[in-house]
């Protein structure tokens, strides 16, 4: 027999090696005027690797997000029909690939998985919008006319630190400047100093207290 194909190669005994593409053809084996076919239909292999789209995600903590998956054999051919198993290091997914991203900011990936083959997504959760501030230290106590230097950091619903935020300060209780160091009144009492970023504010309690002994009456 002399033997032929439209699909891949053939030699000489039959052995036949298929394209790296998927596809329709025949096999022919003739002999003289007569031939004989046999139809091939090549597939693609098994799963070589998974693709994740979206692959590099950014979204704020309790976030969702939808993620799917791909996968293609060892010659770049699509597999259809491949299951996958989601997981996550950074929150929650489901078997469709529908993510839930937890409270606490940070970094993380999720992976889907089939057979031995996974792919890998990266998820980056930041801070929600500016729920709450913590003044430092609260309470605290100054002697009048003392000074005491504050700090003000601002926090999503979930407390997480949200950076860069900028705060306007004010008290009842002395003078304070645009960097948070108040100067105590010279009366004792008690205030608060106060730390504002829009409509959110927070405070630190004060008690002035009097100085040393400076002279007697």
């Amino acid at each position: 027999f002399i033997w032929s194909t439209d699909i891949g190669t053939m030699d000489g005994t039959g052995m036949f090696t298929a394209p790296t593409t998927p596809g329709a053809g025949t096999i022919t084996a003739t002999n003289q005027t007569i031939s004989g076919m046999a139809p091939v239909t090549i597939v693609p292999g098994a799963v070589n690797s998974v693709i994740i789209n979206p692959n590099t995600v950014t979204l704020t903590v309790g976030d969702t997000a939808t993620f799917t998956a791909v996968a293609y054999d060892a010659y770049g051919n699509l597999v259809s029909g491949a299951t996958f198993t989601w997981t996550t290091n950074i929150g929650l997914v489901d078997s469709s690939g529908f993510f839930t991203a937890q409270t606490i900011s940070g970094s993380g990936t999720v992976t889907a998985t089939s057979g031995s083959a996974s792919g890998i997504a990266s998820v980056t959760l930041l801070p929600g919008s500016l729920h709450h501030m913590i003044v430092t230290p609260n309470p605290v106590t100054v002697a009048v006319g003392g000074v005491q230097a504050f700090t003000a950091t601002g926090h999503d619903i979930y407390n997480n630190a949200i950076i860069g935020v900028s705060f306007t300060w004010s008290t009842d209780i002395g003078s304070i400047t645009g960097t948070g160091i108040l100067t105590a009144q010279t009366m004792p009492g008690l205030g608060t100093v106060t730390a504002t970023s829009g409509i959110v504010s927070g405070n630190a309690m004060v008690a002035i207290i009097p100085g040393s002994v400076d002279h007697i009456i």
